[in-house]
């Protein structure tokens, strides 16, 4: 039996358990059906998506370089169908420039760079075209029409010193987005001090929404012999307004971490690393961005083992949550995590083990369930 909605069919389902279903068959009244379910199985009809694309890249000089994609796609929802196929081909285009304007023999190196997506509408792809942070990263909510995506910057390195990257996108949809971006990336080290950097802010305009996201993470550190120290410095300031009535909704969040840390040994063998974090949490309260809660995290990462043949890690994390509203009593919880692995007979053999302990950190939670159809749900 399946659920047809009210009216439409001639059963109700009358008794629910563990292992079966009864169904109850409801006269009609007048010729009209009374009932919600029908002894049916609707067919899923067969589907179709197809990519195919050309690319290609050009050298006019040794410090200019052009590249190109185009692609098409088809998508077709319904292949026993021919109605509202109209929809089915969609195309996209992709070009990117990039010239050198600097290079010394001290390998010193400076290039501007830009490219443009056009993607029309209707353009499907087997896989996401860009980054799983995206859509978040541009606060695109349901994004319509064509698509044209704008980036422009500079790309500055240093053997000696590290690399400095800007960039300016602009992402717009024809029929109910627009934004800009600017986005900073750092990395520098001077002898044992090294800093890294990353960036960007967000003004965008929609039909329904406007925003503003503000972010920087920030990671400074020392290096001694075998050891170092360092400190953290992330913020993100995410403020979504609804267009109707110039009000915040519950998306918009902020925060402020503040981390120190130092380690012994080896980054990339054996080592171990301890560190404090202080964050303070903002979400909506009374339509504004309030102060919600504070949290002082402990932590330590390490690597015992490092061999050919075996690793040994070992992570911990102790949190205490208070809530700004002392309602409640502070939160503490304690997450560990082991893992150890072992090959043997020229790793003909390998043993991975992992053991992880989590404490107060999941509250009681309830799902809700939405029908599929048959086959389609897990």
């Amino acid at each position: 039996f399946t659920l047809i909605g009210e009216g439409l069919g001639n059963y109700n389902l009358s008794d629910v358990s563990t292992i079966n279903r009864i169904y109850e068959y409801v006269e009609p009244i007048d010729g009209q059906k009374q009932g919600s379910y029908e002894p049916v199985i609707q067919l899923n009809a067969p589907t179709k998506i197809q990519v195919g694309g050309i690319n290609g890249a050009y050298h006019p000089t040794e410090k200019t370089s052009i590249a190109f994609e185009v692609a098409g796609s088809v998508n077709d929802l319904n292949l026993f169908s021919d109605i509202d196929n109209d929809d089915n081909n969609g195309f996209a285009g992709k070009l990117k420039v990039k010239q050198t304007i600097l290079k010394t023999p001290e390998t010193r190196k400076l290039d501007a760079f830009a490219s443009i997506d056009m993607i029309n509408e209707d353009f499907r792809t087997i896989e996401r075209l860009y980054s799983v942070e995206f859509n978040r990263d541009w606060n695109l909510s349901n994004p319509l029409g064509d698509q044209r995506y704008i980036i422009g910057g500079l790309d500055y390195s240093d053997a000696k010193i590290g690399n400095f990257r800007y960039e300016f996108q602009n992402l717009d949809y024809s029929e109910n987005f627009s934004g800009n971006r600017n986005v900073l990336g750092l990395n520098l080290k001077f002898g044992n001090f090294k800093i890294v950097t990353t960036g960007s802010t967000l003004q965008s305009d929609g039909s329904e929404l406007n925003s503003k996201f503000f972010r920087i993470h920030n990671i400074a550190s020392y290096s001694f012999n075998k050891s170092w120290i360092g400190g953290k410095l992330s913020v993100e300031d995410n403020q979504v307004r609804a267009v109707i009535n110039d009000s915040l909704t519950p998306t918009s969040q902020k925060f402020n971490a503040y981390e120190v840390f130092t380690g012994l040994g080896d980054s990339t063998k054996v080592f171990a690393e301890v560190g404090y974090r202080y964050r303070v949490n903002d979400s909506i309260r009374n339509s504004e961005l309030t102060k919600v809660s504070t949290s002082n995290n402990i932590y330590l990462k390490s690597r015992i083992l490092n061999k050919p043949t075996s690793q040994l890690s070992v992570f911990a994390n102790y949190r205490i949550l208070k809530d700004e509203d002392e309602i409640n009593e502070d939160e503490k919880s304690l997450n560990s995590r082991l893992l150890y692995n072992q090959s043997f007979l020229k790793n003909a053999i390998r043993l991975n083990t992992a053991i992880e302990t989590n404490n107060g950190v999941l509250p009681q939670q309830e799902f809700t369930y939405v029908k599929v159809a048959p086959g389609e749900g897990i």
